[in-house]
């Protein structure tokens, strides 16, 4: 109506192509310089200057003044590098970090935007609360933290587990498990921190949680345990599940290993096999396993894509600046298939229903499409006792995929 109001005669849309060599506002702190992209073929953007020569062969400065000088060559500028960025979405990303940053005030704030289908990034931006040298690394360069920094996803975790426990069978999405109690090993001290429920004074029986105690009945069923992020329903399942079935979950949805997305400085995260039960219900709800925020893309892209996983990508391709010819251009490529369809299928069920009134990412409601999304919030380690988790200091997230059924 605003625009209407002017009575613009035309109004034209034009759509920039991002340049790394050249990003000003557009890739802040994301994507620096070229040689950062392109460190393992250089070749493909690497310009050349040229050389001069004085007349008995000896190379000279370019900025040499002399008479008698011969120019071996004619410099040329570098190959032009074409991204899957796309600007209207960048600076959409970007306004809403600077707002986040604004109103929350955490420490710092990023967001990604990928095509499931082929692996695009269409958009990725970072903001930090302050303008220090934080985000700066020991070599000049900006930190970026999406593929760089790593944390413990907590619930975020939770439908990539259940997508393993439906894949092998041995439980459906309509399943009931319990969420009122969980008998787990007291001398842990991790799980008792993260599972936040009380204990009887009787037995070593961990009660519902805060979020479980919103439930009318004691047992839910699978899909229940990804609206309602219950956290002793997710700790049952994985008993159920068995540490190998969730080690190979895990592994299949690219857990512990790089994207190989095509920007440096990757972190692979920390990821080492589960070889007993409380393990299994650590790393079921997202702790004593560190992932970056890229990796979490990838697996939520796979889910969104019926589980085949593509190889993420920034670079669409590379074009000869002198003759404007294509040298390099990135065709989609499936990783892996993560899980059968119908296990797939169910886990993207149960994400639509956290995003609706009663789940616990009704936030992310947009009016007139069906969203999946999952919220995450993992308690920092204390600084002053590295065996207990913060009661103060978190990581906070959000994944999702929209429209639900073709995003």
């Amino acid at each position: 109506m605003k625009i209407n109001a002017m009575k613009f005669t035309a109004v034209f849309f034009c759509f920039l192509a991002g340049f790394v060599g050249t990003p000003g506002w557009f890739c802040h702190k994301i994507l620096p310089d070229k040689a950062q992209l392109f460190a393992d073929n250089e070749i493909l953007i690497k310009e050349n200057p040229g050389q001069i020569y004085d007349a008995s062969g000896n190379a000279l400065a370019r900025d040499v003044k002399h008479k008698d000088i011969n120019i071996d060559h004619a410099s040329f500028d570098g190959n032009d590098v074409h991204l899957r960025i796309h600007e209207p979405l960048q600076a959409i990303m970007r306004g809403e970090l600077a707002r986040l940053i604004s109103e929350h005030r955490p420490t710092y704030a990023c967001a990604v935007m990928a095509d499931p289908k082929t692996g695009a990034i269409l958009a990725m931006a970072q903001q930090s609360d302050t303008n220090d040298e934080s985000d700066n690394t020991a070599s000049g360069r900006y930190r970026n933290h999406m593929i760089e920094d790593t944390f413990e996803p907590a619930q975020i975790l939770m439908p990539i587990a259940i997508c393993g426990a439906l894949d092998s069978g041995v439980v459906n999405v309509n399943s009931l498990v319990d969420s009122d109690r969980f008998s787990v090993d007291s001398s842990n001290t991790m799980n008792n921190n993260y599972l936040r429920g009380y204990w009887s004074s009787d037995s070593n029986t961990r009660h519902a949680d805060r979020q479980d105690t919103t439930l009318s009945t004691s047992s839910i069923q699978v899909w229940q345990i990804v609206q309602n992020s219950s956290n002793i329903g997710m700790a049952n399942l994985a008993g159920v599940m068995g540490h190998e079935r969730l080690n190979q979950t895990l592994k299949n949805f690219g857990i512990g290993e790089p994207t190989h997305i095509d920007l440096t400085a990757e972190s692979p995260g920390e990821f080492w096999p589960i070889d007993d039960v409380n393990r299994s219900i650590s790393v079921s709800l997202g702790y004593e396993i560190t992932m970056t925020g890229i990796q979490i893309v990838q697996a939520y892209c796979a889910l969104a894509n019926s589980g085949k996983m593509m190889q993420l990508h920034v670079v669409n391709r590379v074009v000869d600046s002198r003759n404007n010819e294509t040298i390099f251009q990135f065709e989609p490529k499936v990783k892996r298939v993560v899980a059968g369809e119908k296990a797939v299928k169910d886990t993207v069920d149960a994400l639509k229903k956290a995003v609706a009134p009663e789940g616990t990412a009704f936030k992310a409601m947009v009016e007139g499409f069906e969203v999946c999304g999952q919220t995450g919030t993992a308690k920092k380690l204390d600084e002053g006792n590295p065996k207990r988790y913060s009661n103060h200091s978190y990581f906070a997230g959000f994944i999702g995929f929209v429209p639900a059924d073709d995003p």
